[in-house]
């Protein structure tokens, strides 16, 4: 019953050609199924994991009673496929039966993009860690340890990384100035180069 300018450009199908009929599933699939809209107006909800299956793409909203939202890849949907975030809703009467049902989708394809890159950035980076022969480290602004390298673990005579995570960097030093001194370099020009 209703089918507005965005799902109009995204989809490209008119609402002209969609209104009045049952075919909503186009914008979205490359055969007919039910949608989310359609399992909450038929009261299908056990039908939704068979229908959208895994973790991340289903779940219930904790804001509208009875909604649910989806997170998964649309192929169709747009130039080359989008990740939408879908959340649907049943419209009630006053006596609380379901009399239609609403979806809004969010398109997210830049978001999982830059979560991928990330993600894959940082298998690169741990990559060149575990490779390393010297020790690196990251701390937090307590100087708490978050990070290490493996490294760490066979020249200091540790048990594991897992040892060393949350421990205070100071313990890496066998001179505790050393790391003053350190310290104090970084906080005036920023970086470090060459340390003695």
């Amino acid at each position: 019953i209703s089918w507005n300018l965005a799902m109009e450009e995204y989809s490209g199908i008119r609402a002209a050609d969609i209104i009045g009929t049952d075919g909503h599933w186009k914008a979205l699939y490359h055969k007919k199924r039910p949608t989310l809209p359609d399992l909450l107006i038929d009261d299908d909800e056990e039908s939704i994991t068979r229908w959208y299956p895994g973790t991340e793409k289903v779940r219930k909203s904790g804001f509208i009673e009875g909604a649910y939202q989806i997170t998964t890849f649309f192929p169709g949907m747009g130039a080359s496929g989008a990740w939408l975030v879908g959340t649907a809703a049943p419209i009630r009467d006053t006596g609380g039966a379901i009399i239609a049902a609403i979806e809004t989708l969010e398109d997210i394809t830049e978001q999982r993009r830059a979560e991928d890159a990330l993600r894959e950035s940082e298998e690169k980076y741990r990559g060149i860690i575990e490779g390393m022969q010297d020790i690196f480290y990251r701390t937090d602004l307590a100087g708490k340890i978050t990070m290490i390298s493996p490294s760490a673990v066979k020249i200091g005579g540790f048990e594991s990384v897992d040892q060393l995570i949350g421990q205070d960097a100071a313990a890496m030093y066998t001179d505790p100035a050393e790391r003053e001194l350190l310290l104090s370099v970084l906080r005036e020009k920023g970086t470090v180069e060459a340390f003695p």
